[in-house]
């Protein structure tokens, strides 16, 4: 018998669906010393300015007396002015509130203390499908909350329609699951697409008309370079979001810095940032890194320079691995931003099914040495898709993960 709760029971899992694999493929992974190791593309990471920020985050770092002691758990108020310039010059292009601000440990620590703050139990959230298999741990392991797809197809470059919305917030009622709150992820994660600004627009008004929160995570506003433009939901509705919206931030994913642990919340709605600044006690940001982010954050011509710089490498990374996959012949979705390429490999599969997408994924992994992120862990709704994460590698892996995807391509194509 466990000695374990219910809830506990349930934590007793991997982190994602393919846990295990990353942590194989990592501890042996492909470098000129190490020619026969894995290639992983599966951590959706970036560590391409890495050199760029290290002094800078040197330079920043301070000891200060106040450092020892209790402040304001969603941030202190400098380090939230710091965090409002940021985005006012960065994302927003309008003044940004500081009050509106909260500041905690990860975007996925902002996302589950909204989960709690705005959703009863047995409610859920809508999100479209495919999504980030981290949000299943966000909103489900300690908040409950069920997350109810709604449909997207490749067919419609993956668009979201009023219709789909429509029918999600149905299914939810029908299985007992009443839908609280949509989930948006622009730039979008897995496919690297960004939604125009007419899609924003009719997801802010459907959340408003049926009274549901809509929560846009844009944790890679910062981390576009395609031809699409991105379309912040703070300019769409020219930052006056009102009750129902909120906008979701970090520093994992344009900064590369994933072990800072950095997510804001930003909300109009003074209720929630009420409700926020309770449970902040138990997600807050140490003093000393708040004061040492604020400095970065602060010092406008460097952050420019970096973004600029951080976004050419990794146009220049897509669009080099691009080139070669679709050279291969092989089925991509063409990002605007983020890390990743979406890839169909469904030709190789031997029926229409997410068993054969799993050996086909194991194939990869087992024969070739390169980890996807597969398509059955983000809850896509067509079989074959795969996550290729390009920016947590050296270009030298990349291109060597690339080959041999082609080579066992080819390989299956002649059997």
């Amino acid at each position: 018998m466990s000695t374990l709760s219910r809830r506990g029971r349930g934590m007793v899992k991997d982190i994602l669906p393919y846990f295990k694999e990353s942590m194989i493929a990592s501890s042996d992974a492909f470098s000129s010393e190490n020619s026969d190791g894995y290639v992983n593309f599966s951590i959706a990471e970036n560590r391409q300015c890495a050199a760029s920020l290290r002094q800078k985050l040197v330079d920043c770092a301070q000891e200060e007396p106040d450092h020892l002691f209790y402040d304001d758990m969603k941030g202190k108020e400098k380090f939230r002015s710091q965090i409002a310039g940021y985005l006012e010059r960065t994302v927003v292009g309008r003044k940004v509130d500081p009050s509106h601000v909260c500041a905690s440990s990860g975007v996925g620590a902002c996302l589950e203390m909204l989960s709690f703050a705005l959703c009863e139990d047995g409610e859920s959230m809508l999100i479209p499908a495919p999504y980030y298999t981290g949000f299943d741990n966000d909103t489900g392991i300690r908040p409950g909350l069920a997350l109810v797809p709604c449909e997207r197809r490749a067919e419609n470059n993956f668009s979201i329609t009023r219709e789909s919305l429509d029918d999600a917030k149905k299914r939810a009622e029908r299985e007992g699951t009443p839908a609280r709150c949509l989930l948006i992820s622009n730039p979008d994660n897995p496919t690297g697409l960004c939604f125009s600004e007419s899609d924003v627009q009719m997801m802010v008004d459907w959340c408003r008309d049926n009274k549901i929160h809509g929560i846009f995570d844009e944790i890679y506003a910062n981390s576009v370079y395609g031809n699409d433009e991105f379309n912040s939901v703070t300019r769409v509705t020219g930052n006056d979001m009102g009750d129902y919206v909120h906008a979701l931030f970090g520093m994992s994913k344009d900064f590369g810095l994933s072990g800072y642990r950095i997510g804001f919340i930003y909300t109009q709605n003074k209720e929630l940032m009420s409700a926020i600044n309770m449970q902040s006690y138990f997600c807050a940001i140490s003093c000393q890194t708040q004061t040492t982010i604020g400095g970065l954050l602060s010092d406008a011509p460097f952050i420019d320079s970096f973004i600029k710089e951080n976004n050419e490498k990794l146009k220049h990374l897509s669009t080099k691995l691009l080139g070669e996959l679709q050279a291969g012949g092989i089925r991509c979705v063409v990002p605007s931003a983020g890390f990743f390429i979406f890839l169909n490999l469904s030709e190789l599969m031997e029926e229409d099914t997410v068993e054969s997408e799993k050996k086909l994924w194991m194939s990869l992994f087992n024969e070739s040495k390169v980890l996807f992120t597969p398509g059955f862990a983000c809850h896509s709704q067509e079989n074959g898709w795969f996550r290729c994460c390009f920016a947590a590698v050296d270009e030298d892996a990349m291109m060597e993960g690339c080959r041999r995807i082609i080579d066992f391509v080819n390989a299956r194509r002649r059997h």
